[in-house]
């Protein structure tokens, strides 16, 4: 049986919104993270609720700067190695305050569809032209 010691994890997040090319846009402060749901089965998610103003240090309203910035397809980048993907149809947002749900990147693989017809595949590369190699094949259409 494996066990997972909450104990030993880490509760210490950094996060950064970042565009496609994995660019950073800027730092996303802790207490905008909602939830963090890990599953096997499923594909892990990221809720965040993001205040339309915040204050400044000497108590005066701003606009968040993180406001404008989150839009469908930025990524959340979590502790440097794991990145999720924002979806619009997602956002939850009133006049003060937006929710948004971002989806690890296996999402953006599942909208992905290929269909093959009448070639031959194999998993190594081969001396035969007629037998495609199925790595280089996926890298070449999905970038992945």
């Amino acid at each position: 049986m494996n066990r997972i010691y909450l104990n030993k994890m880490s509760r210490k997040f950094d996060m950064e919104l970042c565009r496609v090319n994995r660019r950073v846009i800027c730092s996303i402060p802790l207490k905008s993270l909602l939830s963090i749901n890990r599953s096997i089965n499923d594909i892990d998610t990221i809720e965040l609720s993001i205040d339309k103003y915040i204050y400044d240090g000497k108590i005066k309203k701003v606009l968040n700067p993180l406001w404008d910035e989150i839009k469908d397809e930025r990524l959340i980048c979590l502790n440097n190695q794991e990145y999720f993907v924002i979806k619009t149809n997602d956002f939850r947002s009133s006049e003060s305050k937006k929710s948004v749900t971002a989806y690890s990147l296996e999402y953006k693989l599942g909208k992905i569809d290929i269909s093959f017809e009448d070639i031959a595949f194999s998993l190594m590369v081969g001396d035969n032209e007629d037998i495609y190699n199925l790595n280089q094949y996926m890298k070449d259409e999905t970038g992945w």
